[in-house]
């Protein structure tokens, strides 16, 4: 920990505002808690974004929460979807995508069904 602690110091990193929570790790049977993940900013990033928060995202499928950083000051909006278009080359890329998505057909929360559904495509 000290380590760790000593590389943010000696590269002048600063830990960001926290907003909507203290926690941003969760054990799965909730009985433990920590905050383990945060947004370490520059000192040249805090001269040009001084009014930067980190939000704290509610946990729903894994143990983490998710963190967005945001300029309170500028709001750039959505950013857009990305997509690497390369498995279109791939003649079975579709199907198997239909066939193993198709396979499951529950009716959960949609974190849930894309996590699960992801997890199907690796296997």
């Amino acid at each position: 920990m000290k380590g760790f602690n000593d590389f943010i110091e000696n590269l002048e990193l600063f830990d960001v505002l926290l907003i909507g929570g203290k926690y941003t790790w969760y054990k799965p049977n909730g009985k433990a808690k920590s905050r383990i993940d945060m947004i370490l900013i520059s000192l040249e990033w805090m001269e040009h974004g001084p009014k930067c928060k980190q939000y704290v995202k509610a946990r729903q499928v894994f143990d983490h929460c998710a963190l967005i950083l945001k300029m309170t000051s500028i709001d750039w909006g959505p950013k857009p979807f990305r997509y690497h278009n390369a498995w279109n080359n791939v003649v079975r890329f579709k199907g198997m995508i239909k066939e193993r998505w198709s396979t499951y057909n529950e009716k959960e929360d949609p974190m849930v069904v894309i996590k699960k559904k992801t997890e199907k495509l690796v296997k």
